[in-house]
């Protein structure tokens, strides 16, 4: 008799869990690569259905309602990196991001000419949070200001 497999024996996944008290007010990750320029409405950010959730919408916060005119001002945003590449050496690259030309147009669209969907994966950006988050460092105590916290608003 064949064994089962470990994948066969796990939990199956279905509909995401609530967000509790004020936590639905943040947008997830397979929320925020559904997004298109349309959905940013005033001070309102309407998320698309995703499986068994209908539409909904979250509040935009000043801070982030800041950083998004910013964003869009600028054009998008452009952060010059280096890495080593062995033999080669140390090479710069730009990453960029670029405000979408139309309403209908992704927040995140797909960086490849040949993916599947015309939006970012999750799996790509959720690997990429992964390695951030490895390499954080918190910023240091200001005199003026004391401690300031990661992810507090400005």
């Amino acid at each position: 008799m064949k064994a089962k497999s470990a994948k066969a024996k796990s939990k199956r996944l279905g509909k995401a869990e609530s967000l509790t008290g004020d936590a639905w007010r943040h947008v997830r990750v397979t929320e925020a690569l559904k997004l298109k320029l349309v959905h940013l409405q005033d001070k309102w950010l309407t998320v698309p259905a995703l499986k068994a959730h209908g539409e909904i919408r979250k509040p935009i916060t000043p801070s982030a309602e800041r950083f998004l005119r910013k964003l869009e001002a600028n054009g998008g945003e452009r952060v010059p990196r280096s890495r080593k590449w062995g033999s080669r050496g140390v090479r710069t690259y730009q990453d960029e991001w670029v405000w979408p030309k139309k309403n209908e147009d992704y927040l995140f669209p797909a960086l490849r000419e040949d993916a599947e969907l015309q939006r970012r994966n999750k799996d790509v950006v959720s690997a990429a949070i992964r390695r951030i988050r490895k390499s954080y460092t918190p910023p240091a105590t200001s005199p003026t200001f004391g401690l300031i916290l990661a992810g507090s608003e400005a």
